[in-house]
């Protein structure tokens, strides 16, 4: 049972609010309307004549059926909705069910023979049962108004390690951290936006998309994220180049400083915005595509790697999509293209010597295996690349295996197995990175083979073997004309 099973199960006595206003049915509405108004509260436990629990009242109950239809001296029962009560042992997750089906906050709790006890409210369940992702969440969702700062990203890792802890499976728990990061990275860009405007510049003289890129793009991003990022201006006429570009260096440059702040280092490659190389107009784009996929030299390769994961977090044009439909058109069925992209991902060693042990040879001491380096990037590219050739959008992993099987690319087994490789490589990633920031050291990829356990290193072998077989089985299944 996971952490949240088990808060779920708990009973929901010590949650109850037993200073309920209570009332009789028979009593005159306008009685216990005084009551209520009193002691503040908007909802009262009604009995009827034994004692026994009848129903509730509630401030929705008297606006939808008394208000100016009944007079106040009207009994209670006449505007008194029947609900079941609740018994003080009933479980969480009952009384959040019930509240679903009634449609209300809050339930009446009654003991063994139908005596009210009290009132038991959603803000008790949830706070219970989620008080500490409550926290967590408090820590690392952006606000309109708080300050973005490096301690908004590092609280991720807190995050992670307590859904991790309850049992979520860290797909899940990756898919949260990426999408939070869109949401601060979307954040900063509108506090750039809204500084530049601020600062005498006006609104953006174009249309523009933001984008990410590499990891970011396809939602596969761990604890660890630089900067990939870039902009799409709308085409305009050459005599406004200078003015709009004017705007939008200034505009990459706040926004980059910014993402820097919120946590996310500067690419060390400057792939960034402030790059003019990756801020161009539409039309732009689509020319520099196309002479990145026909050059196909190892340094155009190395930026369609980064580039062709593209995703928008920010577009006011549809530009993105239309940039999407060029790569798309451009590289598919490019077999000189797509068999270079295959050769590289060929001539590349094994992380598994012959007697089946892994080769740890990363990290500053060398005794460690870069398991995105030597892991999911592979991964990542021979998906991407049976993508790319078969017309497929989609920029996420799991979202590309799916239409693979779904274009009878790929059998459903070989996709499951590689969906499997890359969740496992990515949990051990997530882990490991989790493990460094609580002992106060920097995130990476480098997993020492003995902090795994036995199991973890068979399936880490097996995993790398994989990868050899797919990358000897990429010319010879799907480019045999080049092999």
């Amino acid at each position: 049972m996971t952490e949240w099973l088990r808060r779920l199960s708990r009973p929901i006595g010590e949650l109850v609010q037993r200073t309920a206003v209570t009332g009789s049915e028979a009593e005159p509405l306008f009685g216990l309307l005084a009551r209520m108004r009193e002691a503040g509260e908007a909802a009262a436990l009604i009995t009827d004549r034994d004692g026994r629990i009848a129903g509730m009242l509630t401030a929705e109950d008297l606006i939808e059926r008394a208000l100016f239809t009944l007079e106040p001296d009207r009994p209670v029962a006449a505007v008194l909705r029947r609900v079941p009560a609740l018994h003080d042992q009933s479980r969480i997750y009952q009384a959040l069910a019930e509240m679903w089906r009634q449609r209300r906050n809050c339930l009446p709790v009654a003991d063994a023979i139908g005596r009210p006890v009290g009132l038991i409210r959603f803000e008790a369940l949830f706070e219970s049962a989620f008080a500490s992702l409550l926290g967590q969440l408090d820590s690392v969702v952006p606000s309109g108004s708080a300050p973005l700062s490096a301690d908004t990203k590092m609280a991720q890792a807190s995050l992670a390690r307590a859904l991790l802890a309850a049992g979520e499976p860290a797909m899940d728990v990756i898919a949260l951290i990426n999408a939070l990061n869109d949401d601060i990275t979307a954040e900063v860009l509108r506090r750039a936006v809204t500084a530049m405007a601020e600062a005498g510049w006006g609104e953006p003289p174009v249309p523009f998309a933001a984008l990410v890129m590499g990891s970011a793009g396809r939602g596969e991003s761990l604890l660890s994220p630089d900067q990939d990022n870039g902009f799409i201006l709308a085409d305009h006429a050459d005599s406004e180049h200078e003015s709009v570009d004017r705007f939008f260096i200034a505009l990459a440059q706040r926004f980059t400083r910014g993402l820097e702040q919120a946590g996310f280092p500067l690419c060390a490659g400057d792939v960034m915005a402030t790059n003019p190389l990756w801020r161009k107009t539409l039309a732009q784009w689509q020319t520099q595509v196309t002479g990145w996929v026909r050059s196909r030299g190892n340094q155009e390769i190395m930026f369609t790697d980064i580039f062709f994961d593209f995703r928008a977090i920010s577009d006011s044009l549809e530009l993105a999509p239309a940039l999407r439909r060029h790569v798309t058109a451009a590289t598919r069925d490019n077999l000189p293209f797509l068999a270079q992209i295959s050769w590289l991902q060929h001539d590349r060693t094994s992380s598994v010597d012959l007697f089946g042990q892994l080769i740890a040879k990363d990290g500053p001491e060398k005794d460690a295996i870069d398991l995105k380096l030597r892991g999911t990037k592979p991964l990542v590219e021979i998906v991407r690349l049976l993508a790319l050739k078969n017309g497929v959008e989609a920029t996420g992993t799991p979202a590309r295996l799916a239409a693979l099987v779904e274009a009878s690319v790929l059998a459903s087994e070989d996709a499951a197995s590689l969906r499997d490789d890359v969740t496992f490589l990515l949990d051990l990633l997530l882990r490991h990175q989790i493990d460094r920031i609580s002992a106060w050291r920097s995130p990476d990829n480098c997993v020492k083979p003995e902090s795994l356990d036995r199991l973890e290193r068979v399936r880490l072998v097996q995993v790398c073997r994989a990868i050899d077989r797919w990358r000897q089985r990429l010319v010879a299944d799907y480019f045999p004309g080049l092999a």
